[in-house]
């Protein structure tokens, strides 16, 4: 845990693991286990937006909100820091592979969840 409020637990990176049949959500390449938990699995809502003294982010350490990622496909979303994909909320269809196959019926309903959270956070950087 890096203290950040919103690090995501082992058993959440396993439920993501597996809801996307151990494949990138961006490529869907094969993740190769475990080694990639530490770094591959990724906020969709980057976890800097949120506060984790608001109870209404609470969803952003959460499945929800995560996804995993190859290596490569992770210093993509980042940018090299720049955060382009991590930071922008149309970029839930950036994840093509969220659960396991590629834009499916699973996929547009969690696009869907997401873009009903998403306002929670992003609202406070429209005031």
């Amino acid at each position: 845990m890096s203290g950040r409020g919103f690090d995501f637990s082992e058993a959440t990176k396993d439920e993501v693991h597996k809801r996307q049949r151990y494949v990138c959500a961006r490529c869907g390449k094969k993740l190769t286990g475990r080694e990639e938990h530490p770094y591959g699995v990724h906020h969709v809502i980057p976890d800097l937006a949120g506060d984790k003294d608001n109870t209404n982010h609470a969803f952003m350490a959460t499945a929800d909100n995560a996804v995993a990622l190859c290596h490569e496909c992770h210093k993509e979303a980042h940018e090299d820091g720049k955060y382009k994909h991590g930071a922008l909320p149309y970029s839930f269809r950036w994840y093509r592979y969220s659960h396991g196959r590629p834009i499916n019926k699973q996929h547009y309903a969690w696009i869907k969840k997401l873009e009903e959270l998403a306002p929670l956070v992003w609202s406070k950087f429209s005031k």
